[in-house]
């Protein structure tokens, strides 16, 4: 599985159209789409865009689990391996912008 890293957005792309593009916005600013869902759809849209953030602070919390697992914690060990079997599942893709 790739990522596609953050932020994204979601935003309809003509006023009144009922398509909803996700797009990851690159150093620019600039939205690329990376999605293209029907109308009805928002909070799918939401998900998605939410998706690179809490890929980043499972990452965030991964450094305070292993702290704790360093200081002696012997329930912080088996929580760092469960994260990281689930971010070893995740590779970075970078998006052609």
């Amino acid at each position: 599985m790739s990522h596609t890293p953050g932020p994204w957005i979601w935003r309809r792309p003509f006023p009144g159209d009922p398509e909803i593009w996700v797009e990851a916005v690159n150093q620019n600013g600039d939205g690329v789409p990376v999605a293209i869902l029907g109308e009805g759809n928002e909070a799918d849209a939401e998900m998605i865009c939410s998706s690179a953030r809490m890929r980043e602070l499972l990452c965030d919390a991964l450094y305070y689990v292993d702290q704790a697992w360093t200081a002696g914690d012997q329930d912080a060990a088996g929580l760092a391996k469960n994260i990281r079997a689930l971010l070893s599942g995740v590779k970075f893709k970078e998006a052609n912008f």
